[in-house]
């Protein structure tokens, strides 16, 4: 029931983090949402992101732009075990 602060960070190949543009200390009321896009810029999608949070939070990543923040279609993947 209470704020939560978010923040987030590019993981550069070495392991370092590198907070991203924007996206330092944001402060979301509960049930509050933080929305980055629809087309953010580099690195986001380009390298791993880490979130950083004081409090719980939900982190979701939409493939393709669906119309909606929170709204995704995501296809279902027939799993295929392997032979033998």
């Amino acid at each position: 029931g209470r704020p939560v602060r978010v923040s987030a960070f590019a993981v550069k190949p070495s392991g370092a983090v590198v907070p991203l543009a924007g996206l330092r200390h944001a402060r979301l009321r509960s049930g509050g949402m933080l929305v980055v896009g629809p087309n953010p810029a580099p690195p986001i999608g380009r390298v791993p992101v880490e979130v950083e949070a004081d409090g719980p939070v939900v982190v979701e990543l939409d493939p393709v732009p669906s119309g909606a923040p929170g709204a995704v279609v995501v296809p279902a993947w027939a799993v295929v075990a392997a032979p033998g």
